[in-house]
């Protein structure tokens, strides 16, 4: 008996995509996750014991999983296809070519589903070079546009590309006064704490508004320290 979809998850992160599948009341029998982020690791094994961490995506022997994937799923780096980095190299830069590596993964895999996110801030001829890569493989892929503001507090456009229709989601209304746990109150600012040579950044934030992305693309690991303005 089936007890559920078998998933390879390449740039598996903290298994977001798992719990996106578990959402979804998709069933899951088996889910390999390609991670190389100890930290991430962690908390996807304490979220998710039964994960199998195969590592890092540039040493897998993908012809192992022939026949042992449902579905491939993953968000290539971003980095070198963001207009958050200058002179940023495209599918061509040290950090995004990464996504060649999930199109091995479905070359040699076949899976019957894929699912891969990316920016939608990335230059076009990027965006159509990996349409058509895809389709390459699959003739019926779509890329779809979707921004996650419509079903979260946060302006988040990201590309989508899979073989199956999607549709945008509803728009659920969400702003930063229903997420945020602070009882700082309004107007506060976000203080983004960069290290610990006190170099801080300063972001401006409206309840009755979209949260814009702290990117970390130039510093990693900030901490947001929720100040009301005034003190």
């Amino acid at each position: 008996q089936n007890k559920g979809i078998k998933v390879l998850s390449l740039f598996d992160g903290i298994s977001c995509g798992r719990v996106a599948l578990e959402r979804a009341g998709i069933p899951v029998e088996t889910y390999y996750a390609s991670e190389i982020d100890k930290y991430a690791i962690s908390v996807a094994q304490a979220m998710y014991p039964d994960t199998i961490q195969i590592g890092d995506v540039c040493k897998i022997d993908f012809t192992q999983y022939v026949g042992k994937v449902d579905m491939i799923i993953g968000g290539s780096p971003c980095q070198d296809l963001s207009i958050a980095k200058q002179n940023r190299q495209g599918l061509h830069g040290e950090r995004s070519r990464l996504f060649w590596e999930y199109i091995k993964a479905l070359t040699i895999i076949k899976p019957k589903y894929f699912l891969l996110e990316n920016v939608a801030s990335m230059k076009n001829e990027d965006r159509d070079a990996i349409t058509a890569v895809l389709r390459g493989i699959y003739p019926e892929t779509e890329c779809i546009m979707i921004n996650s503001a419509l079903v979260s507090a946060q302006q988040r456009k990201r590309y989508y590309w899979t073989n199956w229709h999607i549709e945008q989601p509803q728009d659920k209304g969400i702003l930063l006064k229903d997420i945020l746990e602070s009882d700082c109150g309004f107007p506060c600012a976000m203080r983004t704490r960069e290290d610990d040579l006190g170099k801080f950044k300063r972001l401006e934030v409206n309840g009755q508004e979209k949260s814009n992305a702290l990117t970390s693309v130039q510093t990693d690991s900030m901490i947001c320290e929720p100040k009301r303005i005034g003190t």
